[in-house]
């Protein structure tokens, strides 16, 4: 008996492990096929962007509360693209316009990655930027000595 909960217990998890790698592979693909579509954003970038975000986690809510796998906070959602907060879940949803909306931030900053991805993680809060500025989009009080 004791051998046969054994196995049970093997074979339950490789299934949840399995479960959790479909996941990833079709949250990775939806990431790389709008990254495609995209005139900026890399899949390498989007992936990465994911990854650091969320860990490719559809329903990560973070403290602040940015949703879902490329961390959009409803703010931004609703004002960029028209997207309620329970929409933001979707996987569908959340990287489209995480995409989209890093991509229009690359055109804004002329190329400028790393400018961009700090105006991304400020989200629709921060307001324009220019290399004259002394804060960086993004950076608060609490990072500005590691963010000029």
């Amino acid at each position: 008996m004791k051998q046969i909960i054994t196995i049970l217990l093997i074979l339950f998890c490789f299934n949840v492990k399995a479960q959790e790698n479909d996941k990833n592979a079709y949250i990775k693909m939806l990431l790389i096929e709008s990254a495609k579509k995209s005139n900026y954003v890399t899949p390498a970038l989007a992936l990465a962007v994911a990854k650091v975000e969320s860990n490719f986690n559809p329903n990560a809510l973070s403290i602040k509360g940015a949703r879902g796998v490329m961390q959009i906070m409803p703010r931004t959602g609703l004002l960029e693209f028209g997207v309620k907060r329970e929409d933001l879940f979707k996987p569908e949803i959340n990287i489209r316009i995480g995409v989209l909306f890093l991509d229009k931030l690359i055109k804004k900053y002329n190329g400028q990655i790393d400018i961009a991805l700090s105006h991304y993680n400020g989200g629709s809060a921060v307001g324009s930027w220019s290399r004259s500025s002394p804060e960086v989009p993004g950076c608060g009080a609490r990072t500005r000595g590691s963010c000029r």
